[in-house]
């Protein structure tokens, strides 16, 4: 075997790998042994095909397989051993020529690695980067007690309906007596005023329940109704009777709330509860608004960084290895996206080796474990279903998809705690409120920028009107000149119509 290593160029290490016979011999017998073993051929017992045979069906085949993987071998051990650093998988060039084989049974391979590029990471140069900063406003920390009053709250039962929260059973007659439940609120106001006030065992008649229901999909729902049957009626005309009403109250702000609420955390009294629920309502949104950080981020570190690429080299790489076919008109249209995400997956890389990014087992469990706990656990003591914790958040981890998820989201908010250490932050403090109206502000703020971007310069737009205005005096001249000469040519017809005609004298014999 015959390797040649060239680093000339700055951007691709190229290796060109000779492979001869007796690099890949042994490889391709032990494989043909191996097939006339198991092959299965008419008129010939399993094991006794005649090598002529399978050597004539399956060698040619072969020996380019084992040929190919010798020299990809040989590639991977002299990177290894000279630890090249490169990104993107090796490419093999000009590959139909690589089919071809001497008579000597040699074969030439021209294999094309990209250089690892070097750049740094100059942060001072990114400018200025919003940062939305999670805070609740005083309705939704009472939002959030409220919400907590009404989860650990008590049950009631009114007589009458006066809250829109109630929960109504209601009765409706005909030849079997059928039960329905709902909650006042999630019906149209036109049916929760016509609710209000009503009492338990107060009839209504000639109600159209259909028209109760918000659509169509929740009247069909909650009176269980055949959707053939009744999908698209207007009217549903039934007498209902109030059956029974319920009311949750809210739980009393007391030691045994707080306890109950929030287990293993101490609270003293109502100021430390709201300040607890201030503080979960920044936790359960900043991972929301921190996705748009993340992607603004990356979009300045891409603009901010340098790094040269081997573009055709590049394009290539994509069209080789797409799995779906792709034209050279369609590279070139993505290619800018190709690049930016090329770029973006390197300085990402040098972030985490940098700052010391990692991300292990044991908090993927631990990030499972938490959510579990606060979302489904959360009025159960931590230590007493610790066990059934860990247990799930393995499971869970089992799942390569779902722990690719959980890795890839801890991977990205230690990325982004790490640039937040590095980049000038601008601090906008507020709550998801504020946060939707900030993103429409910015979003009808690139869209103006994109207008104002398509929109032609000041003396482009001064040039086309004097082009237009030339051309329109032009056309105007032309049109005064047919209509000159339209009016000389009526004019000439008119007096030769006006000027007398000279009588023939008739001829006579004599002048015959």
């Amino acid at each position: 075997m015959n390797v040649k290593h060239e680093s000339n160029d700055p951007l691709i290490h190229k290796f060109s790998i000779e492979v001869v016979k007796e690099d890949y011999a042994e490889k391709v017998n032990s494989e043909l042994k191996k097939l006339r073993r198991t092959h299965q051929m008419p008129g010939f017992r399993v094991g006794h095909v005649p090598m002529d045979l399978i050597k004539r069906m399956f060698e040619r085949e072969l020996i380019v397989e084992k040929a190919f993987e010798t020299a990809h071998e040989e590639l991977y051990k002299i990177v290894q051993e000279e630890k090249i650093e490169y990104i993107f998988s090796p490419v093999l060039m000009d590959q139909e020529s690589s089919l071809e084989i001497t008579d000597e049974g040699t074969f030439n391979y021209v294999f094309d690695l990209v250089k690892y590029p070097q750049f740094e990471l100059n942060y001072s140069e990114i400018p200025a980067i919003d940062y939305f900063q999670m805070t609740a406003s005083e309705k939704d920390i009472n939002d959030l007690v409220y919400g907590k009053q009404m989860e650990l709250g008590s049950m009631s039962s009114p007589d009458t309906i006066e809250e829109k929260d109630d929960h109504i059973t209601i009765l409706i007659s005909g030849d079997e007596e059928k039960e329905y439940s709902f909650i006042l609120s999630t019906l149209t106001e036109a049916a929760q005023e016509s609710l209000m006030n009503k009492k338990i065992n107060d009839v209504l008649e000639n109600v159209n329940l259909r028209s109760y229901f918000t659509s169509e999909e929740q009247f069909l729902n909650t009176l269980k109704l055949d959707k053939t049957e009744f999908a698209g009626v207007e009217e549903y005309v039934q007498t209902i009777q109030i059956k029974s009403i319920s009311r949750r109250l809210p739980a009393e702000l007391n030691e045994e709330f707080f306890k109950e609420a929030l287990p293993g955390v101490e609270i003293n009294n109502e100021e430390d509860f709201r300040k607890e629920m201030a503080i979960s309502y920044a936790n359960q949104t900043q991972g929301y608004v921190d996705q748009y950080f993340f992607e603004e981020m990356a979009g300045e570190l891409i603009k901010a960084v340098s790094i040269q690429f081997p573009e055709e080299h590049l394009k290539y790489f994509i069209k080789t290895n797409s799995k779906e076919k792709m034209s050279d008109e369609d590279i070139e249209r993505d290619f800018p996206k190709y690049i930016n995400s090329f770029k973006w997956e390197l300085i990402e890389s040098k972030i985490a080796t940098d700052h010391g990014v990692n991300v292990t087992q044991e908090d993927m469990q631990q990030h499972i474990e938490d959510f579990l706990y606060n979302n489904y656990f959360r009025y159960f003591n931590r230590e007493e279903v610790s066990e059934r914790l860990a247990e799930l958040a393995k499971k869970q981890l089992e799942d390569k998809t779902a722990a690719r998820q959980v890795y890839d989201q801890l991977f990205n908010n230690k990325v982004i705690e790490a640039v937040k250490e590095k980049v000038t932050l601008n601090i906008i403090e507020g709550n998801l409120e504020d946060y939707y109206k900030y993103m429409g502000d910015k979003y009808q703020q690139k869209e103006q920028t994109a207008e104002t971007k398509t929109e032609e310069p000041k003396e482009a737009k001064e040039e086309k009107k004097t082009e237009k205005a030339e051309k329109k005096a032009k056309v105007e001249k032309t049109e005064t000149a047919k209509k000159t000469d339209k009016k000389e040519e009526t004019k000439a017809t008119e007096e030769k119509a006006a000027k007398p005609k000279a009588k023939k004298t008739p001829k006579t014999k004599q002048d015959e």
